[in-house]
């Protein structure tokens, strides 16, 4: 028995079939999408005592000092309403309803007097200021966003992952930094005291002056040190390497007709 005119029609219903879904979803994934209207609406959020802060998705975050707690959020009016924040045992919880937004801005401003932990994840940003009293912060970071941390603590642990960035200021007593994925922390001008280091991955960590350093490392990241005065048990392995940063200062001095330059190499 010949099933080829059998076959060839089912064949080209299934092709139709599949190109009408084709078109169907693309037309939802058109419809879902929603975007900020740009006029700016501005909400004082109520919300009881926390120390931990958690905040996914593509929110812009700033974290600063003040002598109570206040959560403000700023953000298109009319999708102001999609983004959530609420607590959660003695966290604040704060991320996007599911779905596809534009934003024009969504900035959320918190200002604690005590902060412990912050766990970011996703593309969004995050600025903390260090004038939060506290001894010790513990910062969680994975996904592409970026964040500056401003810190002046006595002890700092940072768990960082994925492709997004960190930028480090201030001073710090004793940090723990557990690093893995293509992300960079930059640190040049932060001072510490004890410093427990173990990288893994494609990104490179930039720090300043260390008094003890313990440095664990494998993958293609580089690690950058100003200075350190005693490294314990250096182990590494692959390609990347541990450099100590050279300081050169140029200094001119003209002299008519001639010319001079000096340059001096220091940290040698």
């Amino acid at each position: 028995m010949d099933f080829s005119g059998i076959y060839k029609p089912s064949f080209a219903i299934a092709f139709l079939f599949l190109g009408l879904c084709l078109v169907y979803f693309t037309q939802c994934e058109v419809v879902q999408k929603k975007v900020g209207n740009g006029i700016i609406k501005t909400k004082v959020i109520p919300t009881k005592e926390f120390n931990k802060i958690i905040v996914a998705g593509s929110i812009e975050m700033v974290i600063t000092h003040g002598d109570s707690i206040k959560v403000t959020c700023e953000a298109d009016s009319n999708l102001i309403k999609e983004v959530q924040v609420f607590r959660e045992g003695n966290a604040l919880n704060c991320g996007i309803n599911m779905g596809t937004y534009q934003f024009t801005k969504c900035l959320i401003t918190i200002e604690i007097p005590n902060l412990r932990a912050i766990d970011q994840s996703g593309s969004g940003t995050l600025r903390y200021d260090g004038v939060v009293p506290s001894d010790s912060l513990d910062f969680v970071k994975s996904g592409s966003g970026t964040s500056e941390l401003i810190i002046e603590h006595k002890y700092l642990k940072i768990e960082q992952s994925g492709s997004g960035d960190i930028s480090l200021k201030g001073n710090v007593q004793d940090f723990s930094l557990d690093k893995s994925g293509s992300g960079s922390l930059d640190g040049p001008a932060v001072d510490i005291h004890n410093f427990q280091v173990k990288m893994i991955g494609s990104g490179d960590s930039k720090v300043g002056n260390i008094h003890e350093m313990t440095i664990t490392k494998s993958g293609s990241g580089e690690f950058f040190y100003k200075n350190c005065k005693k490294i314990n048990n250096l182990s590494k392995e692959e390609s990347g390497s541990i450099k100590k940063v050279l300081e050169v200062n140029f200094f001119i001095r003209i002299n008519f007709p001639h010319f001079y330059l000096y340059l001096y190499r220091l940290n040698q």
